[in-house]
């Protein structure tokens, strides 16, 4: 019999769900396997949606999988009851239910839909820009939870009526696990609705879209105990009266479970977007800058920097799909995927193009842009320049990585601007630093900007979202008193190296060269 509570992390991302769970020194004890397979639906141009009860079940299923493979190695429900559990769900990730909780829709509203556009342009133009940014202290962007809900109070006003509260696949699940309707401030945040600089729903902006501050979920911290969990234990494991609770939104969750959580470190995020998450002291308010980036509440005390580049690992998806023949929305596992066309036989074929003279370049905006040099603008879309006869699939990919890479490297320069902020020591997660090919062109651009920073990767099997979400279960439950700690207690690699296929500072050398050629021909 194993003894000694157990962590228990939920992270449900676009791709797929996850949970893991940890012991209170932050080491893996076991994880579930990856559960996924749910596609994104869309009725329209900008339109992004997946089914609210798919997620669910999986959830569930994940929850499934641990549970058994912890009992089969001698834990038993006492290790989970001395335990603690929070979940992480795709930020921004909207529902809208009647007054008992039950969703009225069947699909949920993705953080990457931009239908909403033209109702941002509305707020902007009411308030102007800089107030806006004074009322939530983040520009405001389609993606977020606001607009989701005048989108739908538009096209579906009969079904609106009949809503009585709006809400974020977390709030949901975790109304479902403890009957608590509540919400950790990190998601809060994302929403355009809440004023992060007061810790509270804005009245203001309430009053603006005709939507009662009332419809919101409580607001509480992301260590804030939910309630006791109840009536799952026969489909999950998961045993009456375990604890919940508040969790954080999946970039910074992802970053609590790498081991960012000090001012000066950073995680990169390498998914199904290009993600920068940057601890800082204090919240920063970019009214002079336009709202390049956004800055939520953090964990103990600090708030952190979230840059986003919407379209990286989905340009790379949906490039290795259409090799693959698969028809918009049909639905293939990573596993699958994985199988049929490895990341490392498209890294074979950009690494025998010749990197200096590649002159293809790609912008893959395919989902707008959220942070950048000119402002935000959802309606731009992916553009090629450079096409030739010869081009080549080593080509397009090269083209491709370095369209995604470029955007982060313009990222990183925004963020660094900023006052006070370091950004020297990142840390790669995501499925996208499975590439190595990615992971050093994205250096040589790094240190193309910095040539102080340096990258590591985690090693296999370690951080993520579900291991921040354990963390921050255990900091709540007193089971961690030294976050910082326990979530450092993680193994990196060594630092990229950039010596492929040029040497380190000519790979270096080259990507400054052409990020700057990208940044002119798209008029940065």
């Amino acid at each position: 019999m194993n003894t000694g509570p157990v962590l228990v992390g939920v992270d449900s991302g676009t791709s797929g769900t996850k949970a893991v769970a940890y012991d209170s020194n932050g080491k893996l004890i076991i994880e579930s396997d990856p559960i996924g397979g749910y596609a994104i639906l869309g009725d329209g141009i900008g339109s992004s949606e997946q089914l609210t009860e798919q997620i669910w079940q999986a959830v569930k299923k994940a929850l499934r999988d641990l549970t058994n493979k912890l009992y089969k190695m001698g834990y038993t429900r006492d290790n989970l009851l001395a335990g603690a559990m929070a979940i992480t769900v795709q930020m921004h990730t909207s529902v809208f239910t009647d007054e008992s909780h039950q969703p009225l829709r069947d699909r949920v509203i993705l953080w990457n839909n931009t239908a909403g556009s033209d109702i941002v342009s509305e707020m902007i133009k009411q308030f102007g820009l800089a107030r806006v940014i004074e009322m939530t202290n983040n520009h405001p962007a389609p993606g977020y939870s606001l607009f989701h809900s005048l989108l739908v109070k538009r096209s579906q006003p009969d079904l609106f009526q009949q809503a009585r509260h709006v809400t974020l696949l977390n709030s949901l699940f975790g109304y479902r696990l403890t009957g608590r309707f509540c919400l950790n401030y990190n998601d809060a945040a994302g929403t355009s609705a809440f004023d992060v600089a007061k810790n509270c729903w804005s009245a203001e902006v309430a009053d603006w879209a005709g939507i009662p501050v009332e419809f919101w979920p409580e607001v509480i911290s992301p260590n804030e105990l939910v309630g006791e969990i109840w009536g799952i234990e026969e489909e999950t494991g998961i045993p009456d009266g375990m604890r919940l609770y508040g969790g954080l939104g999946d970039c910074a969750a992802g970053a609590a479970g790498c081991g960012v959580t000090k001012p000066g470190q950073v995680c990169a995020i390498l998914g199904t977007a290009g993600i920068f998450v940057v601890p800082t002291s204090s919240l920063v308010v970019d009214t002079e800058g336009g709202g390049r980036v956004q800055s939520y509440g953090y964990i103990n005390g600090l708030s952190h920097l979230l840059s986003t580049n919407l379209s990286a690992g989905a340009c790379i998806e949906q490039f290795r799909r259409m090799l693959l023949r698969l028809q918009p929305g049909e639905e293939i596992s990573e596993t699958e995927l994985n199988t049929r066309l490895p990341l490392s036989e498209l890294d074979q074929l950009a690494m025998a193009v010749n990197f200096e003279k590649h002159n293809l370049i790609i912008d893959c905006r395919y989902a707008g842009e959220r942070t950048g040099q000119n402002g935000w603008n959802p309606e731009l879309r992916g553009r090629w320049l450079g096409l030739t006869p010869t081009t080549s699939a080593g080509d397009v990919f090269l083209g491709l990585l370095l369209g995604v890479v470029f955007q982060q490297m313009l990222h990183y320069e925004i963020c660094l601007s900023y006052q006070g902020v370091t950004m020297n020591d990142v840390t790669l997660m995501g499925g996208g630093s499975k590439s190595l090919f990615y992971s050093r062109l994205l250096t040589a651009g790094l240190k193309a900007i910095n040539p102080k920073v340096i990258v590591r990767p985690l090693v296999a099997g370690q951080g993520g979202g579900g291991r921040g979400m354990a963390l921050v279960a255990g900091l709540g439950a007193g089971l961690i008193t030294d976050l910082p700690a326990v979530a450092g207690n993680i193994e990196r690699g060594e630092p990229i190296n950039t010596s492929h296929p040029l040497s380190a500072q000519d790979m270096i050398d080259s990507m400054g060269v052409k990020y700057r050629r990208f940044m002119r021909h798209y008029q940065y």
